[in-house]
């Protein structure tokens, strides 16, 4: 017997009133989104929530000494957001309401897009300390267009950490869709600048984080390239937590879309790994992490974080190369993460310049750069550079 599959169409009917496309006879949706292509009712203005107007925020605790920022991407809205609108939302963090009958904790669309701003403000609530969160910048977009989102992020994020002199409450960048036109016109109009060197002759075969002997049961970084300029960097120890030696899934499916997979051993290639403590130079493979002493695991934790500090440290130097132009064996470079870790603090120059000449074969240019600093106004020195993202 031979099935058959019947589709249905789903009709909608619609009526032109004026100007504007408006849904007939359905209750409570009398109006379409105004973009063209799209049937969704109305819930934002008169667009549909993921047409909707959108900001990306940048805000600075005025009061506190070193500066304090973070990047917000709030709810659409029908108008922009402001200040007090801005600091509501801040408010209910952390805060116990009763809804439908359950106790729900307030700040969730805050605590999901930055953890670190809402455990900043709940623990300034908790010390009676006062905050006072304003917006410095902001970069209006439509049409749900992440490439704005990727954009903005990676750019404050990479002044940040270059320039230091504040801290950013943000930690995940993404930054798969960024523009480098983009984030280099931002670099540049904040003295931020960068430029491809001379070829560096006789490159040493010993990455310049790597000082002694290898331990792949502890964390270290290691890096893949191939002949098509495509790179990957990630962090890895045998053991964990959960699963003993697994890379990411992301690691595994990257290296097959990218015709990373050809590599031979790239994943061996190991380019940090701090000094190993003594505490852990008997670590093996089969070893439980769930059984460290105290002692132990605050020493394997110290090098897990010197790892995601170094991870990203190569991240920067790949989307720099990006940014530039690098070629690496005649074919333009193409870092295939997706997102890195914001640490403050995280780059140093020396560093950055080593891993680079060693990943690329070529000298980094970089401009001396001054920390940021407040204006009269308190606010953070920043120049919000507005450009178009097609």
């Amino acid at each position: 017997m031979i099935g058959k599959i019947l589709f249905q169409r789903k009709v909608v009917k619609m009526k032109k009133d004026g100007n504007e496309w408006k849904f007939s006879g359905w209750s409570q949706r009398s109006q379409k989104c105004s973009l063209s292509p799209c049937i969704s009712q109305c819930q934002v203005g008169k667009f549909c929530e993921s047409h909707a107007p959108r900001e990306i925020l940048l805000l600075q605790d005025i009061g506190a000494t070193p500066p304090i920022l973070a990047l917000l991407n709030p709810y659409p809205t029908a108008t922009p957001y402001t200040d007090s609108k801005i600091r509501q939302k801040l408010g209910n963090c952390g805060i116990k309401k009763t809804r439908g009958g359950k106790e729900v904790i307030g700040g969730s669309e805050i605590r999901n897009q930055s953890v670190l701003l809402y455990e900043y403000v709940v623990k300034k609530r908790t010390d009676e300390e006062e905050t006072f969160l304003k917006i410095i910048g902001r970069w209006p977009y439509q049409n749900d267009n992440n490439k704005v989102h990727d954009s903005v992020y990676l750019a404050v994020s990479l002044m940040v950490m270059i320039k230091g002199g504040a801290t950013l409450l943000n930690s995940r960048i993404l930054f798969f869709t960024g523009d480098a036109v983009w984030v280099k016109s931002f670099l540049n109009g904040n003295g931020v600048t960068f430029n491809k060197g001379e070829e560096v002759e006789n490159v040493s075969v010993n990455p310049p984080g790597v000082s002694g002997e290898i331990n792949r049961s502890l964390p270290y970084v290691y890096l893949g390239r191939n002949d098509n300029g495509e790179f990957y960097t990630g962090v890895q120890n045998q053991i964990t937590q959960s699963v003993s030696g697994a890379k990411s899934p992301y690691h595994v499916l990257m290296k097959a879309e990218t015709g990373m997979d050809h590599f031979e051993d790239d994943e061996d290639m190991t380019i940090f790994q701090s000094p190993i403590p003594k505490l852990l130079r008997n670590v093996v493979s089969h070893n439980q992490r769930s059984k460290f002493s105290t002692e132990k695991e605050e020493e394997f934790s110290k090098m897990e974080i010197a790892a995601k500090k170094y991870e990203t440290l190569v991240h920067v130097a790949l989307k720099i190369a990006e940014i530039v132009g690098q070629t690496y064996k005649g074919a333009f470079v193409k870092g295939v993460p997706k997102q890195m870790t914001h640490f403050n603090g995280a780059i140093d120059v020396v560093d950055l310049k080593a891993v680079y000449a060693f990943m690329f074969e070529t000298s980094l240019v970089i401009s001396e750069v001054s920390q940021l600093e407040k204006g009269l106004d308190e606010k953070v020195v920043i120049n919000v550079i507005n450009v178009v993202i097609n």
